[in-house]
């Protein structure tokens, strides 16, 4: 499915003659030289050699595009004095472009061994019809990946809060047949790589094979800023926040965590951590109130009434005390679009691993209770009836308002007390679960695209409350 690939192109000057004799000694490769890059010669390099001096004639833009092919990049400079502006000018170029300095005796064993050690990547189709709108290096990593295929179908899927771009490709073959369907998450290079890499070393081996797609790891490829994730498409099975509006919340929520949290969440550790300290540190809950006062100054909206503002919100946060509680491995993300449910309810699966980490037990639990309670919902639950879902002491509340009929409000405030009876199972104090749901809160308000500023500033009022609450508490002990 890989090609070869191996040509690297000098571009823009003569090759030395001790570059050439140390190639042709290697023999598995061949150094071509070439006036300029051109997307042709491209498909079969795999390495793309350009002096500095000529780098900003050659342009940025075609610099980038030989990244997009899949070619590794080295800038070429004559003496280490010009070594920091080749190394700046390479990082506006894209991650990982290396600077060799062509006077160092070395450097042709260097280049070469950088060249051998570039392993096979696809090379682009520029055939496929791409029948959706992309940006230029969005098509041709969806060209790489699937190169093989005659052409592609697209449909876009709605994504979560990362911005980046979900698609489902159906392919077909030279010969006329489909292949399975591709889920394909295209997003921005460094969180794409930290999701493949998670995926590969916290999930295919410790998440049952049923509650996970599989990751097809040749076509995951990258560019100069972005990169593709792709994996087999979930069939059969519909979203969390579709299923609630006519499924069993009760059934999913026991699924969850008796299917792809269970590995994870049995090997638990007890320790005694400052959750408002390691919630900062992860980058969950912000240290500077200016963020949330300029996310307030975006959302046009003031502090609620009754409030903290956002420096004595922080403070509050800080005060609290730290407490025994259980860690373990995380989703990290865990919203009601990254949860996909067969249609028996009985297998749930996950998806999208980019965040996943060692973390506070509750995390997982709380980034789902807060999501079920505010995100991508047609019918938003009232506000009175969050103000009693979300009041302190959140794992102790019995007042869940029940309907007559099953509507998606009803469904989804079910889910959260299925979900919360899960959590009181694992926590070891009700006040880190209340702690959890007030950082989801805050997460929400400061992070959040796809929810109204009204929603949000609801769930600053009830992180607030939460916060006032847990810090009382933490001055009578």
């Amino acid at each position: 499915m890989t090609e070869s690939r191996d040509v690297v192109l000098w571009i823009a000057s003569n090759v030395p003659q001790d570059i050439l004799d140390t190639f042709a000694i290697a023999g598995s490769l061949e150094v071509r030289t070439e006036a300029t890059i051109n997307r042709e010669s491209l498909r079969s390099a795999r390495l793309v050699i350009v002096p500095f001096a000529s780098a900003t004639t050659v342009g940025i833009n075609d610099l980038r595009a030989a990244i997009d092919a899949g070619c590794d990049l080295i800038l070429l400079i004559r003496g280490d004095a010009s070594r920091a502006d080749a190394s700046r000018f390479g990082a506006q170029i894209a991650t990982g472009v290396e600077v060799v300095d062509i006077l160092d005796p070395l450097s042709a064993r260097e280049i070469l061994r950088h060249a051998l050690k570039i392993e096979p990547r696809l090379a682009e189709n520029p055939s496929i019809e791409m029948p959706i709108e992309l940006d230029a290096e969005a098509m041709v990593l969806l060209r790489r990946a699937f190169s093989d295929f005659k052409q592609v179908e697209i449909l876009e899927e709605h994504g979560g809060f990362s911005g980046s771009r979900v698609l489902r490709i159906t392919a077909t073959n030279s010969d006329g047949k489909l292949a399975q369907p591709f889920l394909v998450k295209c997003g921005d290079r460094k969180e794409i790589e930290d999701e493949v890499k998670n995926t590969r070393e916290f999930v295919l081996d410790y998440v049952p094979f049923p509650n996970r797609p599989p990751l097809v790891s040749i076509r995951c490829v990258a560019g100069s800023s972005k990169a593709l994730i792709v994996s087999a498409f979930v069939e059969r099975a519909v979203r969390l926040d579709l299923f609630l509006k006519t499924g069993l919340p009760e059934i999913v929520i026991a699924a969850l965590f008796d299917g792809p949290l269970r590995n994870w969440r049995r090997q638990a550790e007890r320790r005694r951590v400052h959750l408002s300290k390691y919630y900062q540190e992860q980058g969950i809950v912000p240290t500077e109130p200016k963020v949330l006062e300029r996310r307030f100054e975006k959302l046009k909206v003031g502090v609620p009434v009754g409030s903290l503002d956002p420096a004595a919100l922080l403070d509050a946060f800080a005060a609290i005390e730290a407490v025994d509680t259980l860690i373990c491995r995380s989703h990290g993300d865990l919203n009601v679009r990254n949860i996909f449910v067969k249609r028996t309810a009985v297998d749930v699966i996950l998806i999208d691993f980019e965040k996943t980490t060692e973390a506070h037990a509750a995390r997982d639990a709380a980034t789902l209770d807060v999501s079920l309670g505010f995100s991508f919902m047609e019918t938003p639950i009232d506000e009175p009836v969050l103000d009693r879902l979300y009041a302190p002491h959140v794992l102790q509340n019995k007042d869940y308002p029940r309907a007559d009929e099953r509507s998606e409000a009803s469904s989804r405030i079910e889910a959260i007390r299925q979900l919360r009876l899960q959590a009181a199972s694992e926590c070891l104090t009700r006040r880190e679960y209340d702690l959890a749901i007030a950082v989801q809160l805050v997460q929400a308000f400061w992070k959040w695209q796809e929810v109204g500023p009204e929603r949000l500033v609801i769930a600053y009022r009830l992180a607030s409350n939460l916060v006032q609450s847990l810090r009382d508490e933490s001055k009578q002990t």
